[in-house]
C-alpha cells in the first residue's frame, strides 16, 4: 500500500513537472503564431498599398496624357485663331481705298467691297471672341493639371508614410489604424478615378 502511494506520488510529481514545461512552450507557440499572423497581415497590407499606388500612377498618367492632348489642341487652335485675326485685319485695311475708288466711279452702285468689309469685320470679331475663349480654356486646363499633380503628390506622400510605418514596426502597431489608412486611400483613389472620368467626358 505504501509502495503504491509512493508510485502515485512520483507519477503526480512527474506530470506536474511536465505541465510546467508544456505551459511556457504553449505560450511561446501562441506568441510566435500571433507575431507570424501580424507579419503576414503587414505584408498583405503592404502589397495592397503598393497596388493602390500602382493604380494611382495609372490614373495620373491617364489624366496627364488627356490634359496634355487638350492643351496641345487648344494651343494649336489659339495659334490659328491669332494668325487668322492678323490676316483679317490686314485684309480689312486693304478695302477702304478700293471702296472709295468704286464709289467715286459709280455712286449709285452698291459697293461689293463695303459688304465684304462688313463681313470681314464680323468675322474678325468672332475670331477675337473665339481667341478669348481659347485663352480661358487654356488657363483652365493648366489649373486643372496643376491641381491633379498636387493631389497625386499628396496621396503618394500619405502612401509612403503608411508603408514606412508598416515596415519599421513589427511589434504591435494598430491594425485598425492601418486598415483605416488603407480604406481612406482606396476612397481617395475612387474619387480621383471619378474626377478623371468626369474630365474626360466634359473637357475644359
Amino acid at each position: 500500500m505504501i509502495l503504491k502511494t509512493f508510485i502515485l506520488s512520483i507519477l503526480f510529481f512527474f506530470f506536474f513537472l511536465q505541465s510546467k514545461h508544456v505551459l511556457p512552450s504553449k505560450q511561446k507557440t501562441v506568441l510566435a503564431n500571433s507575431q507570424e499572423r501580424h507579419i503576414l497581415s503587414l505584408e498583405r497590407q503592404k502589397q495592397e498599398l503598393l497596388q493602390v499606388n500602382k493604380q494611382w500612377d495609372h490614373q495620373f498618367r491617364t489624366m496627364k496624357q488627356f490634359y496634355e492632348k487638350q492643351l496641345a489642341e487648344v494651343k494649336a487652335n489659339l495659334h490659328l485663331s491669332e494668325r487668322r485675326i492678323i490676316d483679317l485685319e490686314e485684309e480689312r485695311h486693304r478695302h477702304p481705298p478700293e471702296k472709295e475708288r468704286l464709289q467715286f466711279l459709280d455712286r449709285d452702285r452698291p459697293s461689293q467691297e463695303t459688304k465684304e468689309t462688313k463681313v470681314l469685320s464680323e468675322a474678325l470679331h468672332e475670331m477675337k471672341e473665339e481667341n478669348k475663349l481659347l485663352k480661358q480654356k487654356n488657363a483652365s486646363l493648366i489649373r486643372k493639371q496643376e491641381h491633379y499633380e498636387c493631389e497625386i503628390s499628396r496621396l503618394n506622400k500619405a502612401l509612403l508614410d503608411v508603408l514606412k510605418k508598416n515596415c519599421s514596426v513589427l511589434g504591435t502597431p494598430s491594425e485598425t489604424g492601418d486598415k483605416n489608412s488603407l480604406d481612406d486611400m482606396r476612397t481617395q483613389l475612387e474619387v480621383l478615378k471619378q474626377q478623371v472620368r468626369m474630365a474626360r467626358r466634359k473637357p475644359g
